[in-house]
């Protein structure tokens, strides 16, 4: 697609070049702050591939333009381009990161799903930018030749046909311009839309994903034996293994998923389902539309007696980052707790003992 707008190859292989320079920069940053490559992580590499190549495209683009209009060599022409983009692409650069890093310090389950993400894209941006002020102008001063010579029937094509677009656009927008009532009627029909699809369409904080395995944690009273938890994991294993979609269950006794405890009162199952590994030849696994653990929460939401097993189903969280952060998250919960009772405790001590001795002063 680049060679296609830029229509030359030596033009191309600039941006080729610093793309992989860039994303390569990135992953030596992602490594130091100890990120590992997840979902949001790429996706924040997707957006900084765009913006990766933009800058370097701004640079070859405006140093093929002062070879042309001032007939300057490949050497002068990439330092009077220096002279004139140097300041913008720092802007840009300055700019997202002052869009992007704020985002990592936010707070609670949005800085959880944003955090990687912010840092990925601001530390793509850096490298961008360092990139472009560096080894986008080395590589076009040696790379770019003062003529390129004519262009050929398909390029020649598709200029003209990009033209009649964007001028076909133009006049669309000056249509829209000129009929004020016309972009109201789509702004509020696009308005209606959207309304309607969050109406019909279901909604969810994070999407539920089929990934083929479910936990179901149970748990027993306190001083519970790790035999009697052991039966009842094996009661529930059976269980389970009637179920069409269940493959599997393996069982852990004496551990406690919720808290990542070791307790002779709790244990874990894990039940994997009957999927392909193909997934062209996935076959259609009975109830796979109930979602994961549904027919277990229901079997597992009755009510019961206190000293019965209970059984919490459930699904892996999506994706696994969360994951980490919200039991990272309740860990520096519980230790903020555990301080806060502790201050309390300690302030009201305190005057209980100023208490007694000023009693004894007065004495």
């Amino acid at each position: 697609m680049v060679y296609l707008f830029l229509q030359s190859l030596r033009l191309t292989i600039i941006p080729t070049i610093a793309v992989p320079v860039s994303i390569l920069g990135t992953f030596i940053g992602m490594l130091a702050l100890g990120y590992s490559i997840n979902m949001l992580t790429l996706f924040g590499m997707i957006l900084a591939i765009g913006i990766v190549v933009d800058d370097a495209i701004v640079v070859i683009e405006n140093t093929e333009r002062n070879m042309t209009e001032f007939g300057l060599s490949p050497k002068e022409a990439a330092k009077r381009a220096m002279t004139e983009v140097s300041g913008p692409v720092i802007a840009i650069v300055l700019v997202l990161c002052a869009v992007f890093v704020p985002v990592a310090f936010l707070g609670g389950m949005t800085g959880m799903l944003y955090k990687q993400f912010a840092v990925t894209v601001a530390i793509s941006v850096v490298f961008s930018g360092i990139v472009a002020l560096t080894l986008s102008p080395a590589l076009a001063a040696i790379l770019l030749k003062p003529q390129h010579g004519d262009k050929n029937r398909f390029f020649k094509w598709f200029d003209a046909s990009f033209d009649k677009v964007t001028n076909g656009y133009a006049k669309g927008v000056s249509r829209f311009i000129a009929r004020p009532k016309l972009p109201i009627l789509t702004f509020l029909a696009l308005c209606l839309g959207a309304g309607f699809l969050f109406k019909t369409v279901p909604a969810a904080f994070v999407p539920q994903e089929d990934q083929g395995y479910i936990f179901v944690p149970y748990f027993l009273p306190d001083a519970a034996s790790l035999d009697r938890t052991s039966a009842v994991g094996a009661r529930t294993a059976d269980f389970m293994r009637k179920h069409p979609a269940v493959a599997n269950v393996s069982q852990i006794n004496g551990y406690s998923l919720i808290d990542g405890q070791y307790k002779t009162s709790t244990g874990v199952l894990l039940s994997h389902s009957r999927i392909s590994r193909n997934a062209k030849t996935r076959p259609a696994r009975p109830g796979a539309d109930q979602g994961g653990g549904s027919r277990f929460q229901q079997d597992s939401g009755r009510p019961r007696p206190a000293d019965q097993p209970t059984l919490d189903p459930r699904t892996p969280a999506s994706p696994p980052a969360l994951k980490c952060g919200c039991r990272k998250r309740q860990w520096q919960l519980q230790r903020a707790g555990r301080h806060h009772a502790q201050h309390r405790r300690q302030s009201q001590g305190a005057p209980r003992v100023a208490r007694r001795f000023g009693h004894r002063q007065r004495q």
